[in-house]
């Protein structure tokens, strides 16, 4: 009867540590993973600018986190046009 109740005791505890394990993992993996936003682009080339870097449109750059303003067009004319 004793070794029963030893058993269970071992089993329960046993239990307990696996959900506190799994617990933890869980908290660890929301807390530091960061949510970003979901951002959909076109594939359209419209080359502009934000920063110094180049991007092939200004729905990449806004996705960068650019605002309207600190995005400038580039001349899609112009083969040697850069961000320089």
């Amino acid at each position: 009867m004793l070794d029963n109740v030893k058993l269970n005791l071992n089993n329960i505890h046993s239990r307990f540590m696996k959900f506190g394990v799994f617990i933890t993992v869980l908290l660890l993996f929301s807390c530091t993973k960061e949510k970003q936003e979901l951002c959909a682009c076109t594939k359209e080339y419209f080359p502009v600018c934000a920063a110094g870097k180049q991007y092939a449109n200004p729905c990449l750059a806004q996705c960068a986190g650019f605002s309207e303003t600190e995005i400038i067009a580039l001349d899609q004319d112009d083969e040697n046009a850069s961000c320089s």
